[in-house]
């Protein structure tokens, strides 16, 4: 369940971890400076709205979701991606980011590791 809404909906691990750490709007922005003008991104409650320049919506569950839809539509340089792969996955980030005193990931590092790791399977 999203851990800001007691009895909400199920999300996946990382889109909980964003909300619990108050990371979900840097992670939006970097997301959208990614994008560029080919779209834009933005949140409806605790939902991820991807929005094409013909104004059509999308709305996802999950900030993987999301960045499936990214990389799939080619709305993200796979270039860039390629050339600067993730150092660790997202989910050795979310481990490594929890606890007392242990530095959060930044919003860049999670959105090279979330991007990178869209479309391949778990």
């Amino acid at each position: 369940m999203c851990a800001g809404c007691p009895g909400g909906r199920a999300v996946s691990r990382a889109t909980a971890w964003l909300n619990l750490h108050g990371m979900k709007s840097p992670v939006l922005k970097e997301l959208q400076r990614r994008t560029g003008r080919r779209a834009k991104l933005s949140v409806f409650g605790d939902r991820w709205v991807l929005t094409s320049r013909t104004g059509k919506r999308e709305v996802f569950d999950d900030v993987e979701s999301l960045a499936g839809a990214l990389v799939g539509q080619g709305l993200v340089d796979r270039e860039a991606l390629s050339s600067a792969p993730a150092e660790r996955s997202l989910e050795q980030l979310l481990e490594a980011g929890v606890g007392d005193g242990r530095p959060r990931p930044d919003p860049g590092t999670l959105v090279t590791a979330l991007l990178s790791g869209a479309g391949r399977p778990e």
